[in-house]
């Protein structure tokens, strides 16, 4: 199938992603916070009548402003109502305390999560947003927009993702080849749902009961496999079309190996019917480095979570590996 019918079928089914994306539930230049009078930081620090201390309902942080946090006291505000964290990737979020419960919204950050007191927040919305902590969130709200796999998987169906890993690890030689076999598995797999079918059901149940699914069914296979094989990956949402986004929604995985990024799109290698023996070297949607924005990769995927880079290296490693010593000899036995 030529990429302009792909990007149609993707562009048709918008309607199936969102409702299966919950991350979709939040766009990242929209917030559930209304403001009359919003400020960032440096406008408080800078604000030498402390009149803001009265009058600001909605403060804004940003990475450039987290360099203020400890000049701004949070207890003096007197009709404060909403916080907006915004594209930070370093902030300490036991540093905001207001003096009474407020709205808090986090939306494009690599944060620690665990570093926030949910109990000083009114209502708290993420929209992708990268968990640094090892800690569970167990606030629901909060897990609306987290985009870490571990926080997708659907117990339902775990045991046979296991069963399905074990046998990729098995017959693979090294990293690139796992990576290869899973990308395989996936196409080779699914099939296109064009029919709206199986919208209806849980992620899972539409991947290994009837093996079908849309481009976030594609990257969650991928990213699950991946990560449970012990290469750290992320199913990311975001775009087609920079220019249009209402009408460009997509899904697509990311992978960190050999301390680099590189994007891998399973709906768009894939083509219905075809059985796929190998994957070529050229292919314009596999294994492609990040690190060069000169590539059609670069140029068709636009991601909601634009920091991932910002994951701190010791993240960067899958906490959902089912590879042991019990799997590495059976591996052994069977050379």
């Amino acid at each position: 199938m030529k990429l302009a019918k792909k990007v149609y079928f993707t562009i048709k089914y918008l309607f199936i992603v969102t409702i299966i994306i919950n991350i979709f539930m939040f766009n990242s230049d929209v917030y559930a916070l209304t403001s009359t009078n919003q400020v960032n930081l440096a406008d408080i620090v800078n604000d030498n009548s402390f009149e803001y201390y009265k009058t600001v309902d909605t403060i804004l942080i940003t990475q450039k402003d987290v360099k203020y946090l400890d000049e701004v006291d949070f207890s003096r505000f007197e009709n404060l109502t909403n916080i907006i964290v915004k594209d930070c990737y370093k902030l300490d979020g036991s540093k905001i305390i207001p003096n009474k419960k407020v709205n808090l919204s986090i939306n494009n950050s690599v944060l620690d999560l665990s570093k926030f007191d949910i109990s000083k927040f009114e209502n708290i919305y993420t929209s992708i947003v990268y968990n640094t902590s090892k800690k569970t969130i167990s606030d629901d709200n909060l897990k609306a927009g987290i985009v870490n796999s571990e926080y997708n998987i659907d117990k339902k169906y775990d045991a046979k993702l296991n069963k399905i890993a074990e046998k990729i690890y098995l017959k693979s030689k090294n990293k690139a080849d796992i990576i290869k076999n899973v990308t395989l598995y996936v196409v080779n797999n699914l099939e296109y749902d064009y029919d709206d079918t199986y919208v209806s059901l849980s992620m899972a149940e539409s991947i290994l009961k009837y093996k079908m699914g849309v481009c976030a069914h594609y990257a969650y296979l991928e990213s699950q496999l991946l990560n449970k094989l012990g290469i750290f990956s992320l199913d990311i949402s975001g775009y087609t079309d920079l220019n249009d986004r209402s009408n460009s929604t997509h899904a697509w995985v990311i992978v960190y190996i050999n301390n680099k990024w590189y994007g891998i799109d399973p709906t768009w290698i894939d083509e219905p019917k075809k059985i796929f023996k190998n994957i070529s070297k050229n292919n314009l949607y596999y294994m492609i480095d990040l690190s060069k924005k000169n590539n059609t990769f670069s140029i068709e995927h636009y991601p909601n979570l634009t920091l991932y880079n910002k994951i701190p290296k010791n993240n960067r490693v899958s906490k959902m590996s089912i590879i042991n010593k019990k799997l590495i000899n059976k591996k052994a036995l069977k050379k």
